[in-house]
């Protein structure tokens, strides 16, 4: 009876082990993917304009971002255009327009891009070329980058910015439309007006970026040029014209050597050249 007694202990364990078990790797196979199957890919779809139909209604197209491409040579060719217009509807102050928004009407190069990648390294120039414009056609703001990449032998970074500046807020407190002057010669525009632009160009060159001995090299060139207004207070109000252009010049040159582990020995040197041809005069 003791062994018969012992021996319905041990299958009561078992069976209560098994179940443990069974318990346990249950979470591993409801985990296993089922059959394999294709791999959809997701499309997020654009909207076609269309007013005489409702949003819901309308057809989806595939957007720029899924562009595969084109193979050029020895590249990997991928370009968009995006263009566009604004059409402006304004009353009232040209002046002050100008001084808030600065938009007019005409088509406009929204965005552009260009991609050139070498997926081998076989490139003759370059391996990689990146090129973004947009703004241009009208806007007041212009932006173009560009960066080519050959291997590890150099990498060439490019920026050219352009703002257009526009400021002419005539106060109704203008000094010089005093109310007894006699003649009246009123003065129609603002006695600070500001009209300028500012041209900025960057370039980089880095050479043998991952090499024991590094080369870099920068210049940055700023112009800012236009016309401004002005006053004087002396005995009496006068106005003053100043023609400006500031022009900056901006050279950098550096070396890095990492030839021992963990260690890195910098050098830069950089050399800035400023000119001022403003001056004023009356108006």
């Amino acid at each position: 009876m003791f062994d018969q007694g012992r021996s319905t202990r041990l299958e009561r364990v078992a069976r209560q082990i098994v179940v443990l078990c069974l318990l346990a790797v249950a979470p591993v196979f409801a985990q296993q993917p089922t059959a394999a199957e294709p791999a959809v890919k997701e499309i997020t779809p654009g909207v076609a304009v269309d007013s005489a139909r409702k949003t819901v209604d309308l057809p989806g197209y595939v957007t720029t971002g899924e562009n595969e491409g084109k193979t050029l040579g020895a590249y990997e060719v991928k370009q968009t255009f995006e263009f566009g217009g604004r059409i402006v509807d304004r009353s009232g102050s040209l002046d002050m327009w100008d001084s808030y928004v600065n938009l007019e009407s005409g088509p406009r190069l929204l965005e552009q891009t260009l991609d050139m990648h070498s997926a081998n390294h076989t490139g003759l120039v370059f391996d990689d070329l990146t090129l973004a414009n947009f703004g241009y056609f009208g806007d007041p703001n212009n932006v173009t980058r560009l960066q080519i990449q050959k291997g590890n032998l150099y990498r060439f970074q490019g920026n050219f910015r352009r703002d257009k500046n526009f400021f002419d807020y005539n106060l109704l407190a203008n000094p010089l439309n005093p109310a007894n002057s006699n003649p009246s010669v009123p003065i129609l525009v603002s006695p600070h007006l500001f009209e300028t632009t500012r041209r900025m160009t960057d370039l980089s060159l880095n050479l043998f970026d991952q090499g024991p001995i590094r080369l870099r090299f920068g210049y940055g060139h700023y112009v800012n040029d236009g016309t401004a207004l002005s006053t004087v207070h002396q005995g009496t109000e006068g106005l003053l014209s100043q023609p400006t252009r500031n022009t900056s010049d901006n050279y950098q040159a550096g070396i890095s050597v990492r030839i021992l582990p963990r260690t890195s020995l910098n050098y830069d040197q950089f050399y800035t050249h400023y000119k001022n041809d403003s001056y004023w005069t009356l108006a």
